[in-house]
């Protein structure tokens, strides 16, 4: 698993799941994997403020704003020089952030659950509603991450 997984994995709303119908022997499996997902986005935005400060953005929102007027108006000479050294942070900033994103997560301190057990967390985290949209957390791409970390496949019959 990648970082930028377990950004996809917050973004998608791990932080909502529940587990509500699964026996207690696999259900603390979805507290552990919350809470590990949660200790390494944790340090994945502390390693995004390191790549701000190496890029040279001191002040997210001031250099957002700067950034905003500078390109949406009539630039003098010295604004356009600004312009591009504010586009040389961002670039900057950019490659640092993709890079961080790609490195692989140390393994997880989670304990696998077989897939009758997953496949009942799925439906019941199916319709689960965030932000007033109805999301399926737990499916398409999500589930592909966490196949072998949070589950396993049954054996199958040849």
């Amino acid at each position: 698993m990648k970082k930028s997984d377990i950004i996809y994995l917050k973004r998608r709303g791990i932080d909502y799941v529940t587990n509500h119908t699964l026996p207690v022997e696999h259900a603390y499996k979805v507290v552990k994997l919350r809470r590990a997902i949660n200790d390494i986005y944790e340090k994945i935005l502390k390693d995004e403020d390191a790549c701000r400060e190496s890029a040279g953005i001191k002040d997210i929102d001031a250099f957002n704003d700067e950034l905003y007027a500078l390109r949406n108006k009539a630039r003098s000479e010295k604004e356009n020089k600004r312009l591009k050294e504010l586009d040389a942070q961002l670039k900057r900033f950019d490659e640092l952030k993709k890079k961080i994103l790609e490195e692989v997560v140390e393994k997880l301190d989670v304990v696998t659950m077989p897939y009758d057990a997953w496949h009942a967390l799925q439906c019941e985290n199916s319709e689960k509603e965030i932000n007033g949209h109805k999301v399926d957390i737990l499916s398409g791409r999500a589930e592909d991450i966490l196949m072998d970390i949070l589950w396993a496949a049954p054996a199958e019959v040849k």
